[in-house]
């Protein structure tokens, strides 16, 4: 009360208070005049003069649209956000929450945001003197997340040939529809079935004769997709099963099976059992003749299990003669044990080549003949190679007839 404020633009009064303090609303270069109200002469002090700049704080929402689905897989999706051009910062918010853009990797100056996790989302615009709008509208993001992919395990298995039936078990696996995937061919196998919650799930493979690694595919049971895997974690469904390899002279019997013992092995050749060759998972062979093998089980996979035929005679039969065009050719002797003869007979002359193999066909000599005249022979030292059945391939120009011999 003993003294008045004036502000002062230029030389107008624009304010006066005998308060200590005095609201400025416009932009402008004011002064300020202290005045003492208790003298009887005139006594002012006037400030220096300053600038006041009134940044008017945006009052409009924002329009917050977006580009992309609103409701995505998780690792499948994104979102766009996009608020109004023309602003100097952008504030954004995740519910409640703003995102940091030190943490976030983004720029504060930015109109648009790219966002992978679900939350509501909205936005603040604003100038350079840090005045923000009302919040925009809010944009609702859905990210689901991945089907659940349980542990699963064999459950039972099949003799010989068949569908393998495995297990999974855990907590609103309801949710989910699961597939078997075969691990070497990618394709499905098998019907797909729905989880259950808390109980033990069965699904079952396509038929299979051999040892075969599956994995689960999982996506959700009402349709809306997001189909997941882990292909590493693969199990290896077990049929109780036996099938023949041929390596050479050897004949090896490979088993599969599942909760269950051997109990028995049983060579056959040409039909006839090998007695003394019972419970031998190998055996050497020195003749041209086609085996099998059968295998008993026990235990809770009990069956017979009889694996493919192998036939080691070969077509045409060992030692006799193949046709080339306008050629006769014949291999002597068979069995052999240091050279084989190759004859060709005809007049079809020029380059052959003689090519001698493993059962799996791996080239272990290669020879090339000059047939210059009618009656051609020539013989090919094949004392290097171990006992056993190899494959021969007599070849001119896109024309060739095969044999087996008998490596004595």
């Amino acid at each position: 009360g003993d003294a008045t404020l004036r502000v002062l633009r230029g030389t107008d009064v624009v304010a006066s208070s005998e308060q200590s303090q005095i609201v400025i609303r416009e932009s402008g270069t004011y002064t300020v005049q202290w005045v003492n109200n208790n003298l009887n002469f005139d006594c002012e002090v006037t400030s220096v003069s300053f600038n006041v700049e009134i940044s008017e704080q945006p009052t409009d929402v924002p329009a917050l649209t977006s580009t992309g689905l609103l409701e995505f897989c998780d690792r499948d999706g994104e979102v766009t956000l996009t608020a109004p051009e023309g602003f100097s910062q952008y504030q954004w918010f995740r519910g409640t929450e703003n995102i940091s853009s030190a943490t976030d990797g983004f720029e504060a100056t930015s109109n648009t945001l790219t966002v992978t996790q679900s939350g509501n989302y909205s936005v603040q615009v604003g100038n350079a003197a840090g005045c923000f709008s009302p919040l925009s509208n809010i944009v609702e993001v859905t990210v689901r997340a991945l089907p659940t992919i349980p542990n699963f395990n064999q459950f039972e298995a099949v003799c010989d040939e068949g569908s393998i039936t495995f297990s999974f078990f855990g907590a609103d696996l309801n949710r989910f529809v699961y597939q078997l995937i075969n691990a070497e061919t990618g394709e499905p196998s098998g019907d797909p079935v729905i989880g259950r919650d808390s109980e033990l799930t069965l699904i079952t493979s396509a038929s299979v004769s051999e040892a075969t690694d599956f994995y689960l595919e999982a996506s959700y049971a009402d349709g809306s997709g997001c189909p997941f895997s882990i292909p590493t974690n693969e199990v290896t469904g077990q049929p109780n099963s036996v099938r023949l390899e041929v390596l050479g002279a050897n004949l090896t019997a490979v088993l599969s099976s599942f909760n269950t013992t051997r109990r028995e092995i049983r060579w056959y050749r040409n039909d006839v059992q090998l007695v003394r060759r019972n419970d031998q998972l190998s055996i050497t062979v020195t003749d041209g003749a086609t085996y099998r093998v059968e295998v008993d089980y026990e235990g809770a996979g009990l069956c017979t299990a009889t694996s493919n035929s192998v036939d080691l005679g070969g077509a045409p039969d060992a030692g006799r003669a193949g046709r080339l065009d306008g050629v006769s050719a014949n291999l002597s002797p068979n069995p052999a044990s240091s050279f084989i003869n190759v004859d060709l007979a005809g007049n079809n002359f020029g380059n052959y080549r003689v090519l001698i193999m493993t059962m799996t066909g791996q080239v272990l000599i290669s020879e090339d003949l000059d047939k210059q005249s009618e009656d051609f022979s020539r013989s090919i030292g094949i004392e290097n190679l171990d006992r056993g059945i190899y494959n021969v391939q007599v070849i001119k120009g896109n024309e060739l007839v095969s044999f087996r011999i008998i490596k004595q």
